[in-house]
């Protein structure tokens, strides 16, 4: 059986979207104008590193080993793609400290609430816990 099976995945994907993007979308509003620019490069971000992170699962034992090396890995793809997403497309220059910033944000949050969330969503699909 693929583990984490997809439908836990994309329950996860779509709950990570749903939080990170609005993060995103609003820290950017003075460097991007363009709302659906912001929301486009938010979850552009989770489509670039949430597979990965979600299928780097298997690879870590103890669990809290992943959350620091997937979590940080994560954060620092998502601060370069972010950093240079916005040199590239914005209207106002970022530093690259307020994209990491920015990142560090918005996946502490996301990695908060999958705490929370996980057990919950395999609970509701028959996983157990």
């Amino acid at each position: 059986m693929l583990w984490p099976p997809l439908d836990l995945w994309a329950l996860a994907f779509v709950s990570t979207c749903a939080i990170e993007t609005p993060i995103v979308a609003w820290s950017l509003r003075r460097a991007m104008p363009s709302l659906p620019g912001r929301v486009a490069l938010g979850l552009g971000l989770q489509a670039a590193t949430h597979p990965a992170l979600w299928y780097a699962v298997e690879q870590f034992s103890p669990r809290w080993l992943y959350l620091v090396v997937a979590e940080s890995g994560v954060t620092g793809v998502e601060w370069a793609l972010l950093y240079a997403a916005v040199r590239r497309f914005g209207a106002e220059p970022i530093t690259p400290l307020r994209a990491g910033g920015i990142a560090l944000l918005a996946n502490v949050t996301t990695t908060l609430a999958g705490l929370w969330m996980v057990p919950l969503f395999m609970q509701w699909l028959g996983y157990g816990v």
